[in-house]
């Protein structure tokens, strides 16, 4: 009897080797992918400054132009227009970053929904927080959005609600996150 007691107790402990050792080949992946992500938001937190600063020197131009328009006439008429066009390449391309943003979050998202189910259970919510906060480089007090899936059934969804209006700035930030939480 203690022999098949012991079978059976090494055979538990080997399923919970497999399970660990599984586990962390994915966390190990999942940490490569954040990674990945990180990076990604930097170069488009990069890229969004360098359209500010060509947004603020556009809008410059504009008032010269504005100026020149009003002294010269269709050559002026021709450079406003231009310049027109040039706002709208900018608007396009700061809603593409937005865009790229929000795939990195949806992908962030989705890798932590390890059972699939398109809910955020509690043995993900950790992990879902903390990488959330590591990519987009902020604390996310652990209490207040465990309070958030739960009013909102733990979907994937509702996080993704949450980032969309986290970025309704372009940027997320502190404030933005604690005007989600409190509604």
């Amino acid at each position: 009897m203690l022999g098949i007691w012991l079978c059976y107790a090494a055979l538990e402990n080997q399923k919970e080797i497999m399970d660990i050792q599984e586990l962390k080949e994915v966390n190990e992946a999942y940490g490569k992918e954040l990674t990945s992500y990180q990076e990604e938001n930097v170069k488009l937190s990069k890229k969004l400054k360098e359209l500010e600063q060509t947004s603020q020197k556009l809008e410059e131009a504009q008032n010269t132009l504005e100026m020149l328009h009003s002294k010269s006439g269709d050559n002026a008429d021709k450079l406003f227009s231009q310049v027109k066009k040039n706002e709208n390449i900018l608007k396009a391309n700061r809603n593409s970053m937005r865009t790229s943003k929000l795939q990195n979050a949806m992908a962030v998202i989705m890798s932590t929904d390890v059972d699939g189910d398109m809910k955020i259970d509690e043995n993900e919510e950790s992990s879902l927080r903390k990488s959330l906060g590591s990519v987009y480089n902020l604390e996310i007090s652990e209490d207040d959005f465990s309070k958030f899936l739960d009013r909102r059934s733990r979907s994937i969804a509702a996080v993704m609600d949450f980032v969309k209006v986290s970025l309704e700035d372009e940027e997320i930030t502190s404030k933005n996150i604690r005007k989600i939480f409190d509604s």
